[in-house]
């Protein structure tokens, strides 16, 4: 009499149980692999730093962690800019890269050879804490750019060459112009309004002096001596 009911709850229960082990392994096993497809999604040149290959000089770039993934892509173009001004530097002399502007469509399409911004739990599938967002950046300098960056700095060195140049013959005939006119008005005059004419030619002369000042400085770079 019993061995109807054994049959009958027992069985089933074996049956559900081996069902509920096979689901258990089964979801265990795709965690594995998607763990295993992250893992090996990640470009392995984000743990590299610097490297040569193929005649170019390889740069990866990485920010800080950030709470928002777009303040760490705002991050990482602002490092790129940065370390794109210091190699110019480098190639020609300190503050070089003040007369020399690339357009971010150039650093984008012939610097950047690879961009990405991930999570520590891309980084780290077992990262349990608050996530935070890093940007990388691969850059690469050819030949190419050292000879790009050497031509245009050249040529807007000798363009603020003739500019610092055009400054100063400007204020030496403008200080020309304010004494033959003092010297001029003064006899027309007779001299009788001789201070008075001395206190307009001098205030004409600061300003011309100041003016110069004020464009030399702006023309700061062009003080260093261009390369070679």
């Amino acid at each position: 009499m019993n061995l109807p009911r054994f049959d009958k709850f027992i069985l089933p229960a074996a049956l559900g149980l081996v069902l509920g082990l096979s689901i258990l392994l089964g979801s265990s096993q795709r965690l594995n692999a998607q763990d295993e497809a992250t893992n090996t999604a990640l470009p392995t040149w984000i743990e590299k730093d610097q490297w040569r290959e193929d005649g170019e000089d390889i740069v990866v770039l990485r920010t800080e962690g950030f709470l928002l993934r777009s303040h760490a892509a705002l991050a990482l173009v602002d490092l790129v800019r940065k370390k794109v001004r210091e190699e110019i530097d480098v190639l020609v002399h300190a503050g070089a890269s003040e007369l020399v502007s690339l357009p971010e469509a150039y650093v984008e399409a012939h610097l950047v050879q690879d961009e990405i911004i991930l999570g520590s739990k891309d980084l780290d599938p077992s990262f349990a804490e608050r996530e935070k967002y890093f940007g990388f950046a691969k850059l690469h300098f050819s030949d190419a750019f050292r000879e790009m960056v050497d031509q245009r700095y050249q040529r807007n060195f000798r363009t603020g060459r003739l500019t610092w140049s055009g400054v100063l013959g400007t204020a030496a005939l403008g200080w020309l112009a304010v004494v033959w006119a003092y010297l001029r008005l003064d006899m027309m005059t007779r001299h009788f309004y001789s201070r008075r004419l001395q206190t307009v030619a001098i205030v004409l002369a600061v300003v011309i002096l100041a003016t110069a000042v004020a464009a030399l400085l702006s023309l700061g770079p062009l003080w260093h001596d261009p390369p070679g």
